[in-house]
């Protein structure tokens, strides 16, 4: 399926700063017909021309997984579209900038079209390019086409001034035979997603805030074109935030002259991230969330003062987020799931063993609570909610019934919404769904029988065995 969204910016009044883009999370909409959006009014005979400064350039972001080929933007209601706006083919994760300052003055009515690798297409009509605000597709397999989506809270509006703004101060006009803006591409060459780009002046002080939206990520291998102010300069500092692996820095490039910058992240074999992991058979499988493992170049078993035994990776579940890993050579003792006669019930007491914060810690943790609810964040049935305590670095580790039966694995948590402070809203992948998952790649779950509740201090220790700290290496 094809799914593209366009996110388009205007140029303020000579003077200002350039508005930063707003793109939002991508989704897929109902099929609807490249023109099901009522067009714009068409400008009134004799009617005033746009402005010059007027500048219909826009970002174009691929969210597919077709590469896009052809990009054509003209002017609305002519037959002739012109030249295909792609040097190269974009593909499905990047975007670029559309840099159409040509055709400013020509007014801000569009018909844009897009065209895939393998033919598909999709079109838009009558648009006003001029004003902010983004588009998404359903993808021509569903029959769908461009549809524009109104912006979020706080998109800025032609005319309004942003923070970002204000704090600008006005520029020199740049030469006239020099581009105002700089157009460039970082690369992601590492293993995990880019969730933060920074660029600020090299005399400037700090990197200046995040210029990827809220939840916005560069996924390996994935290029995103980051566009500067040519008149503030060519010295520039780039910082990029891996999901995984921290910061990494390029100070004092010239980006007049370096206009690709590629990023790779952490030397391999750096540890980067850790999480829990629980042994589900006696040969040495073990059980995680997907989203401990991914992005690493190899995970291991971190037991504090001993040596970290790699793991190989056998099955991964994304949708689920379970992940099965597996100690070559080994002998372990395994966890017994609750019977199956006997379902969790809201209120019931669930305990959480394992390794958070470990560089602060430095070793295993029990928390207790209760079962909150029976289905997870809006009913999901393959989750539940639960009470009890948990910190970064719990993730994929088991939650147990007061009899040491594992009833789950603890995946997520509520920290905060809408400004609010929220305490103990976790969540946890139900037993039956990790049953499954392992049962599909040969590993049969031991069911446990009903037996008395351990005091916490016993569930303690017979979990310690069973329960390992994992290390996610670059």
């Amino acid at each position: 399926m094809h799914r593209v969204t366009i996110a388009i910016f205007s140029l303020l009044a000579a003077g200002a700063a350039l508005a930063q883009s707003v793109t939002q999370d991508m989704q897929v909409r109902p099929p609807v017909a490249p023109t099901s959006r009522p067009p714009a009014a068409a400008p009134a005979p004799g009617a005033t021309p746009a402005p010059a400064s007027d500048d219909p350039s826009f970002r174009l972001a691929n969210v597919g997984t077709n590469a896009l080929r052809e990009l054509y933007v003209y002017r609305a209601g002519t037959s002739e579209r012109g030249p295909n706006r792609l040097s190269a083919p974009v593909a499905g994760g990047s975007n670029i900038w559309v840099n159409l300052q040509t055709l400013r003055g020509s007014g801000c009515q569009f018909d844009v079209d897009v065209i895939f690798e393998g033919g598909g297409t999709e079109g838009l009509r009558n648009e006003n390019l001029c004003l902010l605000f983004r588009l998404t597709s359903g993808g021509t397999a569903a029959g769908g086409g461009l549809a524009p989506v109104a912006g979020s809270p706080g998109t800025p509006t032609p005319g309004a001034t942003t923070p970002a703004q204000v704090a600008t101060p006005p520029a020199a006009a740049p030469a006239s035979n020099a581009p105002a803006s700089l157009i460039i591409t970082i690369r992601n060459d590492g293993r995990s997603a880019i969730r933060e780009i920074k660029a600020s002046l090299t005399t400037d002080t700090g990197f200046g805030p995040n210029r990827l939206d809220e939840g916005e990520e560069v996924l390996p291998g994935a290029t995103y074109q980051l566009r500067l102010p040519r008149v503030q300069g060519c010295q520039w500092d780039i910082q990029v935030v891996f999901r995984r692996g921290g910061p990494q820095n390029f100070m004092g490039r010239d980006l007049c002259t370096d206009t690709t910058l590629a990023f790779r992240g952490p030397a391999a074999g750096q540890e980067i991230s850790g999480g829990t992991g629980f042994y589900v058979s006696e040969t040495g499988h073990i059980v995680t969330n997907r989203h401990v493992i991914e992005g690493c170049g190899s995970v291991g078993i971190g037991r504090p003062g001993a040596p970290s035994p790699r793991l190989l990776i056998v099955a991964e579940d994304a949708q689920n987020d379970l992940a099965l890993l597996l100690l070559p050579n080994a002998r372990t003792a395994a966890v017994r799931f609750r019977a199956l006669d006997r379902p969790l019930r809201a209120g019931d007491t669930v305990l959480l063993v394992g390794y958070p914060l470990t560089s602060l810690l430095g070793g295993v943790n029990i928390t207790s609570g209760m079962m909150s609810a029976v289905a997870g964040n809006r009913g999901d049935p393959n989750r539940f909610q639960l009470s009890a305590p948990a910190q970064p670095g719990n993730s994929g580790g088991p939650v147990f019934d007061e009899s040491g039966h594992v009833v789950g694995v603890l995946v997520a948590g509520i920290d905060s919404s809408g400004g609010r402070i929220m305490q103990n809203i976790n969540f946890a992948i139900q037993a039956a769904a990790t049953r499954r998952f392992i049962a599909a790649h040969g590993v049969n779950p031991v069911m446990g029988t009903p037996t008395p509740a351990l005091h916490p201090a016993d569930l303690y220790d017979r979990a310690l065995p069973l329960v390992v700290p994992l290390i996610c290496f670059s």
